[in-house]
């Protein structure tokens, strides 16, 4: 047999019958198969006994109340226990076999699923009549009028788990973007579409996950999971999902856990969300808050995510969170501005050291993975999310972007997790091994990794460099001067003995690069300082004897070259880098070059070298170029964004030539397609990133928010004038159901009702004929039968038939009803009378006769008539009656029954003791009285008497105690005859050989008395046998001769 769950591990399978339940079938997958909750919820409803019984336990709700114990013990045991107000159904072992066995209904590895499968329609609201074979509870699915509410609604009743409906497609994709395994079922229209592209069925499936793609209508893809065979999967795309007509229902384990995640949903961001709800801790935690009226937003969230990330442990007990004084602690973290976080962290750190000790982080959400992004993707949306979330934080609005990525840097060479941000969880990622320095140096922060790691070592820092960190700065690179520029200005202390002791640190590391770089510092200084007055105030031995190996005796400059050196040094200030907080200012950056070099050349020109002189314009040249380099990024990054943006407002939004709904729809969505796919090139999202427009361009978004309100107000004005036309199409004809009148006041019975409702409705579809107009209406509706406001007429009028028309019904059954009823009460009030019935004879035939006569009030009381309208089913019939009336007539055949019997034994009771008296019975008993009394006593000598003797007692003593029973008119003449026989013939055979010969005779005397009750001469005649004139018969003995006398007597007797 199947077992009752599929083992640890494994997961639920799932083929639908051919039966209306997916909406079951779907839901129990989802919560099954979607989360650890889920399946220990259901694994909780069901018991096997030692007998090898199922028990399945079900909270009673409202809908319990339409489960019927009568129905459902065909199959079933059923009771309620009171304790814990639950239905315990109870199936027994041989009908889970059959259960098991049947090819009706689904298909699992699980038997609880088809056990819940039969069980659910037992709580539906239409009370479905029980017919083996023809109508079962599998069947049951296929009826209407199944559930109160919505049928997600129905199965979280059943199951006790919350259910949250909703229609609303962006907020389940917020939920799926955070969450990929929630929960989620979805209904829509599903099927195969007609020949104008509408489907006519609608089915539930579970909704897997949610894919981001670009190249897909609307951007995602929806993965859904059918319950015909939930092993495998199908893909719509988002435009179609908003053409289904389509609802959800998430599910979750109670109320409060629904409203927390609808909360995360609304007040995080993606990453965030994610965070929260991949640790099953951290989810608990913020939930025992909500309990504590702590109301979630999104700087408790970004907060609860850091502190998770720090420290786990503080999770692991949410309930000591909600106890003084750790709660205030904890809360003033929670609440904490970005650029008080870390004093209220280390605050609590500080006070409750125990809440830190445990490291273990327990997942309780088992799911299976979503398709991976990208390592690359993922790394850039995480560092985009940092930075964005850095900026938030005071102070740093300005410098997010620098110093989120100098944290990276820091981290590439010295491998310290706190040189990382912990803004956006970045921190976290990396000491979770999500990310690496490998992922840094395959980032788009690279180009800065060898002046940062140069600029380190030159710092004196080579004692804390990472291996890989290390090997980058002795690998062999070009050592240009604007690499020497780039290093030395990450330098905070300018002077000269610092930079010499820098470039003394750097040769520890890279002294080919120190020796380079110490040759462009002679170039830059030689005009102006004198190197080796340098040398000889460095108190440092290696780094003085270093520099005297390079810089000792060199030349002093003139005049001439410390002007030039000057120009250099001062052309050296001007940044040749910008980022995408200034790259606007190229331009002013290019004119004070460009004013630079002019009042130099003015104010110096006759104090340089011609030599020099010619150089200026090629060094500035060069700066230029350095400048343009720099910025070119950030222009064609603005002015492919740009282009983007007057691409949007380009895009026409006027609806020519469209003369059908269907058709502003389609331009219309093709027109958003258009917009959406401009938006998402890659090409944008790579220049918003640049340019740190983690929220999008404003030209793109207000471009885009422009063309969309354009576009839908013209869309929604050409439809509504399109509907217009064809309304006032088909005004006419509207205007004819409107008017179309009726009534039911002249049916007086269900069938005049039907007929007369079917005739209506017949005419009233004769009003919708098509004809050219209507025709005409539903082409520009788009519409495959009648045009919308037609159909709206049409089955308002319907409906009103049809209301009018069940009213009438109603009006009818309760009519028959009460006559049914008066009938019930004619019944009980039906006389009854015996006159005139002094025999037993009349008695029993009165009572026949008044039995008749009560049958006989159904045939002239309108019976017939009012059963046909009352709306009973014949399926609830009692002997062929409705219960009322079958009751009624039984109660009252009981009645007659039993005056009946009074009569007869009243009867019997006054004739008794005359009739006995005319045969002198009570002599005949004396005298066999006293014959017993002597056989007994000759026993106690005789042993061969001693048999005997007993079955003349027993003789005796029942003959007696029937002579007391005819008197008390319990026995008929007939009755007393046959018991006297009886008892008479029982104890002959053992009075042969004339033992008992004087017993024998008294005892045929009182049956000769007894018979002459009845027959006329039957007496005599044994009396004649007894003398010994045997010449009527031929016995063997004369005790046997009596006895077949007697015999023959008793099958002539007559009852009076």
């Amino acid at each position: 047999m199947t077992p009752l769950f599929p083992r640890d591990g494994q997961p639920l399978t799932l083929s639908q019958g051919k039966t209306g339940d997916c909406y079951l079938i779907a839901s129990i997958d989802c919560i099954y198969n979607a989360s650890k909750e889920g399946r220990e919820r259901l694994k909780s409803m069901f018991k096997e006994l030692d007998n090898g019984d199922v028990e399945l336990r079900v909270k009673r709700t409202k809908q319990s109340e339409n489960l019927d114990p009568d129905k459902i013990g065909i199959n079933y045991r059923h009771r309620i226990d009171p304790d814990t107000n639950e239905d315990v159904i109870t199936i027994p072992h041989a009908y889970l076999a059959e259960i098991d066995a049947s090819r009706e209904g689904v298909r699992s590895n699980s038997l609880a699923v088809k056990i819940l499968e039969r069980i659910s329609s037992y709580y539906y609201k239409n009370a479905w009549k029980y017919q083996q074979n023809v109508l079962t509870s599998i069947s049951a699915h296929d009826l209407n009028n199944r559930h109160e509410g919505t049928s997600t609604a129905f199965v979280g009743h059943l199951l006790e788990v919350h259910s949250h409906d909703t229609e609303d497609i962006q907020k389940i994709i917020s939920l799926k973007n955070r969450w990929p395994e929630a929960p989620v079922y979805i209904s829509l229209a599903y099927g195969k579409k007609d020949i104008h592209g509408k489907y006519h069925g609608r089915h539930g499936l579970r909704l897997k996950e949610i894919i981001r793609d670009k190249n897909t209508p609307g951007g995602y893809k929806f993965v859904l999971v059918n319950p015909w065979n939930n092993t495998k999967e199908e893909t719509i795309n988002l435009a179609d999902i908003r053409t289904r007509n389509t609802r959800f229902c998430y599910f979750s384990e109670n109320n409060a856990s629904d409203r927390l995640t609808w909360d995360i949903v609304n007040c995080t961001n993606e990453r965030t969300g994610r965070a929260i709800f991949e640790n099953y801790q951290l989810f608990q935690g913020l939930l025992s808050l909500q309990k504590q009226n702590v109301q979630l937003n999104g700087n408790i969230a970004n907060n609860a995510v850091k502190l998770y990330e720090l420290a786990p442990a503080i999770f692991d007990e949410p309930e000591l969170l909600g106890k003084s004084p750790i709660r205030e602690a904890f809360l003033a973290c929670l609440e904490s501005a970005p650029y008080a976080f870390d004093r209220n962290f280390h605050t609590l750190r500080t006070r409750f050291p125990d809440l830190f000790e445990k490291k273990d982080v327990i997942s309780a959400r088992p799911t299976l993975p979503s398709a991976p992004e990208k390592p690359e993707n993922l790394f850039e949306n995480a560092l985009e999310h940092a930075i964005s979330e850095k900026a938030k934080q005071a102070g740093f609005a300005h410098n997010a972007r620098e110093t989120v990525e100098e944290g990276l840097l820091n981290f590439y060479f010295q491998g310290q997790p706190y040189n990382l941000t912990q803004a956006g969880g970045l921190r976290f990622q990396f000491t979770r091994k999500e990310f690496d320095a490998q992922t840094i140096a395959d980032s788009r922060v690279k180009e800065q990794l060898l002046p940062h790691g140069l600029s380190l070592a030159m710092a004196g820092a080579n004692s804390e460099l990472t291996s890989h960190g290390k090997k980058l700065l002795q690998s062999d690179y070009p050592l240009t001067r604007e690499l020497y520029q780039q290093v030395i200005s990450r330098q905070k202390n300018k002077n000269t003995a610092h930079l010499f002791n820098a470039l003394y640190n750097l040769s520890l590391v890279n002294p080919r690069a120190a020796e380079q770089f110490l040759k462009f510092a002679k170039e830059d200084l030689s005009a102006r300082v004198n190197l080796n007055d340098i040398i000889a105030q460095e108190n440092d031995a290696p780094v003085r004897d270093w520099l005297a190996r390079h810089l000792a005796d060199s030349p002093q400059p003139t005049e001439r070259l410390r002007r030039f050196e000057e120009f250099k040094e001062q052309l050296g200030k001007f940044s040749s880098k910008f980022s995408a907080l200034n790259y606007q200012k190229y331009e002013e950056r290019l004119a004070e070059l460009d004013k630079f070099l002019a009042d130099f050349k003015n104010n110096h020109s006759q104090e340089l070298y011609t030599v020099h002189l010619d150089q200026l314009d090629a060094l500035v040249d060069e700066k230029k170029n350095a400048l343009r380099r720099s910025v070119q990024p950030y222009l064609l990054a603005e002015d492919a964004l740009n282009r983007v943006a007057e691409q949007i407002r380009s895009l026409p939004v006027a609806f020519t030539n469209c003369h059908k709904v269907v058709a502003v729809i389609l331009q219309k969505e093709q027109r958003e397609e258009q917009v959406y796919r401009l938006v998402k090139q890659d090409i944008v999202a790579q220049a918003e990133r640049l340019l740190g427009y983690s929220s999008g361009y404003p030209a793109i978004l207000k471009a885009k928010g422009d063309y969309e309100r354009n576009l839908n107000q013209q869309a929604s004005g050409q439809i509504q004038n399109l509907r217009k036309q064809a309304n006032d199409l088909v005004a006419p004809m509207v205007t004819r159901i409107n008017d179309f009148n009726f009534h039911f006041n002249h049916c007086n019975d269900l069938v005049q009702v039907r007929l007369h409702q079917k005739a209506l409705q017949e005419q009233l579809k004769g009003l919708t004929e098509t004809t050219d107009a209507s025709r005409k209406a539903a082409s520009i509706e788009g519409s495959s039968g009648l045009p919308g406001l037609v159909k709206s007429a049409y089955q308002a009028k319907l409906n009103s038939i049809i209301s009018t028309a069940q009213a009438a019904e109603n009006r009818i059954i309760n009519h028959s009803q009460q006559q049914l009823a008066k009938i019930a009460s004619d019944i009980n009030r039906f006389r009854i009378q015996f006159p005139q019935c002094n025999s037993e004879v009349k008695a029993n035939e009165r009572r026949e006769e008044l039995k008749q006569q009560l049958l006989a009030q159904l045939d002239v009381s309108g019976y017939e008539k009012a059963l046909a309208n009352s709306g009973i089913s014949r399926a609830g019939f009692v002997d062929g009656y409705p219960p009322q009336i079958a009751q009624a007539i039984k109660r009252k055949r009981q009645d007659i029954d039993r005056q009946a019997d009074a009569l007869i034994v009243s009867i019997r009771k006054a004739a008794a003791p005359e009739i006995l008296a005319s045969i002198n019975l009570q002599k005949h008993l004396g005298n066999l009285e006293s014959k017993v009394k002597e056989l007994e006593k000759e026993a106690r000598t005789k042993p061969d008497y001693v048999d005997p003797a007993k079955k003349a007692r027993t003789m005796y003593t029942r003959l007696t105690k029937n002579q007391e029973r005819f008197l008390n008119g319990e026995l008929s003449v007939p009755d007393f005859q046959a018991a006297c026989k009886g008892a008479i013939d029982t104890a002959l055979p053992d009075l042969a050989n004339h033992r008992g010969y004087k017993v024998k005779k008294i005892a045929l005397h009182v049956l000769s008395a007894v018979l002459s009750l009845g027959t006329a001469g039957i007496a005599f005649g044994i009396n004649y046998a007894w003398t010994g004139r045997y010449s009527l018969f031929q016995p063997k003995t004369e005790s046997e001769s009596v006895t077949l006398k007697v015999d023959e007597a008793i099958k002539g007797i007559k009852p009076r």
